[in-house]
């Protein structure tokens, strides 16, 4: 029978923990991490120490991001409020067929299922901004034609 490896001056097993079994581990335990990193000691007492926000606030700090992210947001809003205005418009013009509904959301997952591989490795060779512009303007004038 093969028994646990320990650390001997803990006497804890050593490899992944488990709650239900291992017992809590004691603040003078050495391989906790302290919860705040230690003061630093060229700074004045007085002094806050800089704080960290994460990396998602630095991103939203970027304009570029956040213009990147309200376009894709309005352009993502109206493929799918388009679908919206589709929906009834169908039903009502089919006479409540399941179908006619049923078959406007193939229509909108349909090609990126079966084009997204090809299409993929043809556009990889273009500016990725010149593409997404491409792309929108498109899909404006499809909306504008179904309009």
């Amino acid at each position: 029978m093969k028994t646990a490896n320990t650390r001997p001056e803990a006497g804890l097993p050593v490899g992944p923990s488990n709650p239900l079994t291992d017992p809590p581990a004691s603040p003078s335990d050495p391989s906790i991490a302290p919860s705040s990193p230690p003061a630093d000691p060229s700074r004045p007492p007085t002094e806050p120490a800089p704080t960290d926000h994460g990396g998602y606030t630095r991103l939203w700090q970027s304009g570029a991001f956040r213009k990147l992210w309200v376009a894709q947001f309005v352009s993502s809003m109206g493929d799918w409020l388009i679908i919206g205005i589709l929906v009834p418009t169908v039903t009502e013009l089919s006479g409540g067929s399941s179908m006619a509904v049923a078959g406007i959301m193939i229509a909108k997952i349909l090609p990126a299922l079966l084009l997204s591989g090809v299409v993929g490795a043809i556009v990889d060779r273009f500016p990725r901004r010149d593409i997404m512009i491409v792309a929108d303007l498109a899909r404006l004038g499809l909306v504008l034609i179904l309009l």
